[in-house]
């Protein structure tokens, strides 16, 4: 039985980033260690949307390239939801007039509801 591993928005942020930082470098080498030994990742639909949304608002469309690629090498085993796939690019204009306030802390998963 293989190994499976679910990627969280952090490290998925940190492997679809196109300034890979030594912690980026890492982290995709730690991934594609697992994945050539036998392990599947699986990326969670909530990260998915976490990481696309930030992309989205930061306007960064080669990390949403890089996204892409990735979610499309790792959500074999799951079916995507449109829906959450699209939120993130629905959501751009609320995020991106927003200005955060010193104590405000980032919206998380519990924003779609």
């Amino acid at each position: 039985m293989s190994r499976v591993i679910v990627l969280d928005a952090g490290l998925l942020g940190l492997v679809t980033n196109p300034k890979l930082s030594a912690e980026g470098v890492a982290c995709a080498r730690w991934l594609q260690t697992h994945i050539t030994s036998g392990s599947r990742a699986i990326i969670p639909e909530i990260a998915d949307y976490e990481v696309r949304r930030e992309l989205l608002r930061a306007n960064k469309t080669k990390g949403i390239a890089r996204l892409d690629n990735l979610v499309g090498l790792y959500s074999g085993q799951e079916a995507r939801s449109f829906t959450v796939e699209r939120s993130g690019f629905f959501s751009k204009p609320a995020y991106s007039r927003v200005r955060p306030s010193r104590r405000s802390s980032p919206m998380r998963s519990r924003s779609i509801a």
